[in-house]
């Protein structure tokens, strides 16, 4: 049984209405057209990292098991809100030097949404997730669970900081990121997210980070 607190990696492909939407597969990811990394997904159960309906089917799962999990509306994204679809003024877009256009991703008031139209001198965006209001399909693998607090902060150091190497005493984590580590532009906004797992949800009272940048 996994439990709240517990990590979780699984491998998922993710459907649609028969189509693939996201994947941690390499060949399924290109079979399909998606491109991104492909790692498989590491969930710390009971936060709310994923959508319900999933959690609940990777709760009952151990490790090496495989299932397909069909998931409802209201246990993935929910219904679609037409509250969520605003006019925006161009204006407000042209002063952060963007040029909208159908499509397109932004981020108003810290929140995604989706520019559907551009029209006398207003946006239409779309505050949706791209998802809501369609049933979902997921083909999942449970690799590992991990419940000792040296499992989840090595696995969840390297899911975010490839390659770094991981020490863990009593609840005293020193993490030493490589040289390649450092020179990623994703490396400050990863060590920032990983500090605050290592603290919250791993119960480490001391996280120590042992960097040394060298000139290019």
């Amino acid at each position: 049984m996994i439990d709240k607190g517990d990590f979780v990696k699984i491998d998922y492909t993710g459907k649609t209405g028969g189509s693939v939407f996201d994947t941690s597969i390499k060949e399924v990811g290109e079979e399909n057209g998606i491109t991104k990394p492909f790692e498989p997904m590491i969930v710390c159960m009971g936060y709310g990292d994923i959508i319900p309906g999933l959690e609940e089917a990777i709760k009952d799962m151990k490790a090496g098991e495989e299932k397909q999990v069909k998931v409802p509306v209201e246990k993935a994204y929910g219904q679609r809100r037409s509250e969520l679809v605003k006019l925006v003024p161009l204006k407000a877009f042209k002063q952060s030097g963007l040029e909208p256009v159908p499509g397109m991703i932004v981020t108003l008031d810290d929140m995604p949404a989706r520019v559907q139209s551009v029209s006398g001198g207003r946006v239409r965006v779309d505050f949706n997730h791209e998802l809501a209001g369609k049933d979902l399909e997921f083909d999942i693998k449970v690799l590992a669970v991990m419940k000792s607090s040296e499992e989840k902060a090595k696995s969840l150091t390297n899911s975010l900081i490839p390659g770094a190497n991981v020490e863990v005493k009593d609840k005293h984590v020193k993490i030493t990121p490589t040289q390649q580590n450092l020179n990623t532009r994703e490396y400050g906004q990863n060590k920032g997210y990983l500090l605050n797992a290592l603290l919250g949800r791993v119960g480490a009272e001391k996280v120590e980070f042992d960097e040394v940048f060298e000139k290019k």
